[in-house]
């Protein structure tokens, strides 16, 4: 049975309804995470620091078992590094590894801009402060007040998302496209490489035996005859 124009309409008019109830309640819970997202960041300054301070005395070191290998995979093992307190802090107050990285982070960077006079508005979090972290691990620590005052530029109380369009508007005005970060990202990480190549060495030499020693670095005769071939590395 053919449905009447009437009852056609009828329909087009209940989905449209339907579906701009939907997104209501959608566009509704996006800024009900907005602020969860907020009141979870209230006070995270402080709480960086009282973390990177917890970190920086020890004294959760006396709370772990002694380190009974000098090596993890091929990485030293320090008794009183970043990533064990991670694990520390999992344990005994409940952050997750992520968090603690994250909060450290925001210490650290706070502590730049105070070094710098910059002005840090009453109610800055953590999440506004991390898209700066990634100049910490480009090694562009100077850059970090500059994109900062940047940020300060759009309003009182500078949001993740302004801190963020701020550095792009920064690195933009430095010619700093696309592919220069990408080429960045790469001799960064290349940079992580060479240091996990020597640690993985140094491990194989200490713990291995002559025999894998020199397997290693017959492994590593053909690729330097092709790179001189290919790349004139010699």
């Amino acid at each position: 049975m053919t449905a009447t124009i009437d009852e056609t309409t009828e329909l087009t008019e209940h989905l449209a309804d339907a579906r701009s109830a939907r997104l209501q309640r959608l566009r509704a819970f996006r800024k009900q995470m907005d602020r969860a997202d907020q009141d979870a960041d209230t006070g995270s300054l402080d709480r960086a620091t009282d973390i990177a301070q917890e970190f920086a005395e020890k004294e959760w070191v006396k709370e772990l078992p002694e380190v009974t290998k000098s090596h993890y995979r091929g990485q030293p093992i320090k008794a009183d590094g970043l990533s064990r307190f991670a694990g520390w802090a999992k344990a005994n107050i409940g952050y997750e590894p992520r968090h603690v990285y994250q909060l450290i982070r925001a210490d650290e960077v706070h502590g730049i801009l105070c070094a710098a006079a910059q002005s840090i508005p009453e109610g800055t979090g953590e999440r506004a402060l991390r898209p700066l972290s990634k100049l910490l691990k480009d090694k562009r620590v100077d850059e970090i007040p500059k994109v900062w005052s940047r940020a300060l530029d759009t309003g009182a109380l500078p949001t993740h998302k302004q801190v963020g369009n701020a550095l792009r508007a920064h690195d933009k005005a430095l010619g700093r496209t696309p592919a220069t970060r990408a080429q960045a990202y790469e001799a960064r990480t290349v940079r992580e490489a060479h240091k996990r190549l020597l640690r993985d060495f140094d491990y194989i030499a200490v713990h291995g035996t002559a025999a894998q020693v020199k397997a290693v670095l017959a492994d590593l005769e053909p690729r330097v005859v092709d790179l001189e071939q290919t790349r004139g590395i010699t």
